[in-house]
């Protein structure tokens, strides 16, 4: 086989136009100005030394004028599962750069991946930025379409390690922040035709499973202003709850508190209000507890003040009694007060009714504490 040094190639190169047809290296017909063919069984077919450690020029520099690509790399053998291409940096610059000119609309990479049950872009770090991305005006960051086939836009899996599948971060300083912009954390549009619910949860904004200890949703407010949490149906023909909860096991399905201690005035901790223009008898707050006949209470009002108050009529069905401590046997015996029932409202006299009937210690109804 005859051997061309490189020596020999540069002088080829300025030969003039007897030596500008091309060069083929184990290629009898070249059909580009340099073909080589690999025949060995090892060693690789152009290898390229940049040995001078001053040299500030690249090893290879490819320059296309043309409408093709600039560099263009095949693997031909169909069974072969290395990478097409590969950099390896052994000092602290980055693997690739890509540079696009201002004004260039176009995309930096692009990974076309034809095959089924395969990675289009692999990132493998041991320790750092696994992707960042720098985003100099009002845009994506990441775009993901599915619309093709649909599926999941990302995954983190972190097996049993710590950590946080997304983190956004909207402030100046993470640590003590005193500025920030207006953020959405996470939002999503959906429209879903047949919603679902179980393992796989389907028509959701934001669907999630814990099987731990911890919290399926944690939001902390710091602001001086603004809800921690608000939840909003558009839609006036929608007849569900804004706010669903179920609860199998022990626990409340709500607890609401509020834990100040400088409060200013008198707050509600449950403020709940029908505040719509309908005129009906609508019921701001309706509390059942049915479990068999004779148990259950609806409604349960403690306070030091007043257990239940009435800002208005106050109405009942039913008997309607209260209850106190027996005086000649607190501890073991209650006391049943019964309300005087009558289709018209009168003013309540000494002689209206026989006041031995009402004597709380020989009259009284006695139950068991």
């Amino acid at each position: 086989m005859k051997r061309i040094t490189i020596n020999t190639l540069i002088f080829c190169g300025f030969a003039g136009t007897a030596f500008s047809q091309n060069v083929g290296i184990s290629e009898a017909a070249p059909n580009s100005k340099l073909d080589v063919v690999q025949t060995e069984t090892t060693g690789n077919s152009i290898e390229v030394t940049h040995g001078v450690t001053t040299n500030a020029s690249s090893a290879v520099w490819v320059k296309n004028s043309g409408t093709g690509f600039a560099l263009n790399a095949s693997n031909l053998l169909t069974t072969n599962n290395s990478a097409v291409g590969r950099f390896s940096q052994a000092g602290t610059g980055a693997g690739i750069i890509s540079l696009m000119p201002a004004g260039n609309s176009n995309t930096s990479i692009i990974s076309l991946h034809q095959g089924t049950n395969s990675l289009g872009i692999y990132n493998e770090v041991s320790d750092g930025i696994g992707q960042y991305n720098f985003i100099g005006g009002f845009n994506f960051s990441q775009y993901h379409d599915l619309t093709t086939a649909g599926g999941i836009g990302g995954y983190a899996d972190m097996g049993t390690q710590d950590g946080a599948g997304l983190m956004v971060v909207a402030v100046d300083n993470l640590t003590t922040p005193t500025a920030g912009g207006d953020v959405l954390g996470l939002s999503a549009f959906v429209r879903t035709a047949t919603p679902t619910v179980g393992l796989n949860v389907a028509g959701a904004a934001l669907a999630g499973e814990q099987y731990g200890v911890g919290h399926g949703i944690l939001v902390s407010h710091y602001g001086n202003s603004g809800r921690n949490a608000e939840f909003n149906i558009i839609n006036s023909t929608n007849s569900d709850p804004a706010i669903f909860t179920s609860h199998t096991g022990r626990g409340s399905a709500i607890i609401a508190q509020n834990q100040s201690n400088s409060l200013i005035g008198t707050i509600s901790v449950a403020d709940i209000a029908y505040t719509g223009t309908h005129v009906a008898d609508h019921i701001a707050v309706e509390g059942a507890s049915t479990p068999s006949a004779g148990w259950g209470i609806g409604v349960l009002g403690t306070g030091n003040f007043y257990g239940v108050y009435a800002n208005g009529n106050l109405a009942a069905t039913g008997t309607k009694t209260f209850i106190i401590d027996h005086p000649s046997d607190p501890e073991n015996k209650m006391l049943k007060h019964f309300s005087i029932e009558s289709n018209e409202v009168q003013p309540m006299g000494t002689n209206d009714f026989d006041t031995t009937l009402l004597d709380p210690i020989n009259n009284a109804v006695a139950m068991k504490n």
